[in-house]
């Protein structure tokens, strides 16, 4: 049984122009609520390109992790055909309708949702993340390797340092650069929809390791890369492609609704190995002149970020 549920908003065989004109409409229809609770399941997207007897496909991969533990719980990914042309501030249409249909296989059912791309800093403020948002109706984040739309006055440098990213007309801020990792190149973090820039910020901190990249589009990215390098494998080969990692069925040992995990959906079905079970905790970057300090939960709650 699939329990992943999302809403079905409009066609996605459109025309260029019509989707313009759809980002703009559908970027009204955003919400940017604070979030009142911790997540108990987060997800990551990620998305990769191949071509299969001439013609171009592209392979989804959704991973769903606990939080704050950020064990794997369930993995999926499915290829489809590509409908749509590659157009830089067009991409939801082209990845959207694969990531729909992968999400429509997920067992579990996860709170918030990081994607390899941007949330609202966009050119009609409707990235991918922001886009897909609308369709699952839940908090999603935009984490952008590279800027497509925006500009910012510096570079953050430190762990933990941002900075905002300003739309480059009315100078409202439409995102931030994130460092993730000192030393490394920053981020580009978004709010896609049900959540603020500043718990995105909180969420993306919270689920980086040692990696610049948080933990779920890092897991999501590494399947994706695997999925893809297996499949050119087997085409090369002529074996063709079969790769799906399931165990046996095993009976419901999931926590009930008054454990730590509390109204969490899940399945009967398949069960996925890696779900640990445990308490937030507090993650908090040093605090100086130039870098704001982000005390992630306090008493199981969110808080506001201090200058």
């Amino acid at each position: 049984m699939n329990l992943a549920s999302y809403k079905n908003l409009h066609s996605w065989k459109i025309t260029n122009e019509e989707a313009k004109e759809l980002q703009t409409q559908l970027a009204g229809e955003l919400k940017f609520t604070v979030l009142g609770k911790l997540p108990r399941l987060i997800a990551g997207a990620d998305s990769a390109f191949i071509r299969i007897a001439g013609e171009e496909h592209i392979i989804t991969v959704i991973v769903v992790l606990s939080f704050p533990e950020l064990e794997m719980v369930e993995k999926k990914f499915l290829t489809n055909k590509v409908t749509f042309p590659y157009i830089p501030a067009l991409l939801s249409f082209r990845e959207g309708p694969s990531f729909i249909k992968t999400w429509k296989r997920l067992n579990y059912e996860p709170e918030i949702v990081f994607f390899d791309g941007q949330g609202i800093a966009h050119p009609r403020l409707l990235g991918l993340a922001a886009h897909l948002g609308l369709w699952i109706d839940r908090p999603t984040i935009g984490v952008a390797k590279s800027r497509l739309f925006g500009v910012t006055e510096h570079t953050p440098i430190k762990k933990g340092e941002w900075y905002p990213l300003f739309h480059p007309e009315d100078r409202r801020v439409i995102g931030a650069t994130v460092c993730t990792k000192d030393g490394a190149a920053p981020l580009f973090i978004s709010q896609g929809n049900y959540i603020t820039l500043e718990d995105s910020i909180r969420l993306v901190l919270s689920c980086t390791n040692k990696q610049r990249l948080p933990e779920p589009t890092r897991l999501a990215h590494l399947l994706t890369e695997r999925v893809k390098k297996d499949k050119k494998t087997g085409l090369e080969s002529g074996k063709g492609f079969v790769w799906e990692r399931r165990t046996k069925e095993k009976p419901q040992t999931m926590p009930n609704e008054s454990s730590a995990f509390p109204g969490v959906r899940r399945s009967q079905g398949a069960f996925t190995e890696g779900l640990v079970l445990g308490r937030a905790r507090k993650y908090k970057t040093a605090s100086s002149k130039n870098t704001r300090e982000i005390s992630l939960w306090k008493n199981g709650s969110y808080v506001s970020l201090s200058s």
